[in-house]
């Protein structure tokens, strides 16, 4: 009986890592572009305030899918939100790659938003269904943890090759839309772990015993609805 528990822990363990990379790759790609803005000025003559407007329409997106397909993931399951929301980054990273002046730019900034905000819900909500029952803080720390690092390592690594090359966008955005293809597959592809439904691990993950995703400083992104996104409702805790 030890060998189907093991390897039941062993699928949930893997799929843990896959949603954990996913949210330090999303988060790395979300601030990757920023160091390379002073040369696209230079490259295709860019004011400032084009270059405002490249900033702001990546908020545009990322608030628009948060608040329309934020919650998708609870309807639909999380593994095909999430396949979509990578294969959509890959989209964007592809456009940057190619990118040939502001327009494209632009383009591509607004569809990341899109991705980063619909993958956001689906990988923290994932990644508290998927946390050990003795450690039902890992996924939201996990979560924060994913994200700040992400952060960091995006604008720190693009800014070290800006320093040492006149076309860091020609390396980093080829290897980051590789990245989320072949995160995307393996998503598709592994088994789908089963969600505990275990409503007092899922209570104390919130921080809020007894009103479960309603605590005061909820680890999540809002849904469509305005609130905490949904992942200690019932239909988010379900197969993905």
């Amino acid at each position: 009986m030890s060998g189907p528990r093991d390897g039941r822990r062993l699928g949930r363990g893997a799929a843990f890592a896959v949603l954990a990379c996913a949210t330090v790759v999303m988060m790395a790609t979300a601030s990757a572009p920023s160091p390379i803005y002073p040369l696209y000025r230079e490259r295709w003559g860019l004011s400032v305030t084009m270059l405002t407007v490249i900033f702001v329409v990546y908020v545009v997106g990322l608030l628009g899918a948060l608040l329309t397909v934020g919650s998708l993931s609870d309807q639909l399951g999380r593994r095909p939100v999430l396949v979509a929301a990578l294969l959509v980054a890959a989209a964007s990273t592809a456009i940057f790659w190619t990118a040939d002046g502001v327009v494209s730019l632009l383009i591509a900034r607004v569809v990341q938003g899109i991705a980063t905000g619909t993958a956001t819900g689906a990988l923290a909500a994932g990644l508290v269904e998927l946390s050990p029952n003795r450690r039902p803080q890992l996924g939201p720390t996990t979560t924060a943890v994913g994200t700040s690092i992400g952060m960091a390592t995006g604008a720190g690594v693009v800014g070290l090759l800006v320093q040492s090359t006149s076309r860091p966008d020609a390396y980093v955005f080829p290897v980051l839309t590789l990245t989320f293809v072949v995160l995307a597959a393996v998503t598709l592809t592994r088994p789908s772990p089963r969600a505990r439904r275990d409503w007092r691990r899922c209570d104390r993950a919130s921080g809020f015993l007894g009103k479960c995703g309603r605590s005061s400083s909820p680890p999540f992104p809002p849904s469509s609805r305005g609130g905490p996104s949904r992942v200690c409702s019932s239909r988010s805790l379900r197969p993905w």
